[in-house]
């Protein structure tokens, strides 16, 4: 029961800190981003394609309008493998 609680407790105390942010107009938002790809291939006398995997990463920016509205832009390097 004690373990119970304390999973409930800290649940309300995580959803607490999920209110959104507030932004105004004119503000400039930067975000980096690092993600792992993976790539394979479905389907009859495939066999012989191996499974692809690559990393990319970059950065976006957001120009925000008004609180509900942004202009979305960036950079991000992906890797394309050839088969």
């Amino acid at each position: 029961m004690r373990k119970l609680v304390c999973i409930a407790v800290m649940a309300l105390l995580g959803f607490g800190g999920l209110s959104a942010q507030e932004r105004s107009k004119g503000e400039i938002e930067i975000t980096p981003f690092i993600g792992y790809q993976q790539s394979f291939f479905n389907g009859d006398n495939i066999d012989f394609y191996e499974p692809k995997y690559s990393f990319t990463f970059g950065v976006n920016g957001d120009y925000f309008f008004n609180d509900r509205w942004s202009l979305r832009s960036g950079l991000s390097y992906d890797t394309m493998v050839q088969q």
